[in-house]
């Protein structure tokens, strides 16, 4: 495996991280975990599928359309999440809402975005898209749940400041895909 593939392969997992991350550091009760990090390990596996058919149908040009989506919706939602908390100070009633299951659903929606993008790339290499699957699946639900476990961690030593960093990472997260795809444009021109 090269050492593209295999930053490839990291870096696909990163962004459930992330997104497990927050909802940790946010409160999301156990109970939750495995139903949440199902559902982001599904997202990815669907989204990746659907990236590496519209990729054989397609051009190039929707992988960086779900890209520059997915990393502009994880700013603002970031933004949002950061400037709630220093507008009007911690609400909890504000956080179980962002932890409701549809907006739960919505977060693993986006962080999975990119995933499309990559089917699109993986559509014009010559590789097996079944092992990929199988293993973006067991590693977006490890990625998740550790995501999770660590954000509990972190969100109970943070307190109320845990809520800003749970939008920060959003924010990072969607600055670095928004520059990782703006990067890539140019290279490829």
């Amino acid at each position: 495996m090269s050492i593209g593939a295999v930053l490839l392969v990291l870096s696909m997992g990163l962004d459930v991280f992330a997104g497990g991350l927050a909802l940790g550091i946010a409160g999301l009760p156990r109970p939750r975990w495995t139903r949440t990090a199902a559902v982001f390990a599904c997202f990815g596996v669907v989204l990746l599928a659907l990236g590496d058919l519209f990729g054989r149908l397609l051009s190039d040009t929707l992988g960086s359309v779900a890209s520059y989506l997915a990393g502009g919706l994880l700013l603002v939602l970031g933004l949002r999440a950061v400037l709630d908390v220093v507008r009007s100070g911690y609400d909890e009633g504000s956080s179980l809402r962002s932890l409701d299951p549809r907006s739960v659903m919505l977060t693993g929606l986006v962080v999975s975005l990119d995933k499309l993008a990559v089917g699109v790339a993986l559509a014009v290499v010559d590789v097996s898209l079944a092992p990929v699957l199988v293993y973006l699946a067991v590693q977006g639900f490890v990625a998740t749940f550790a995501g999770l476990l660590l954000g509990q961690r972190l969100g109970s030593r943070l307190g109320d400041a845990a809520h800003l960093v749970a939008g920060g990472v959003f924010v990072v997260l969607g600055a670095i895909i928004l520059y990782q795809t703006a990067a890539s444009r140019s290279l490829l021109t």
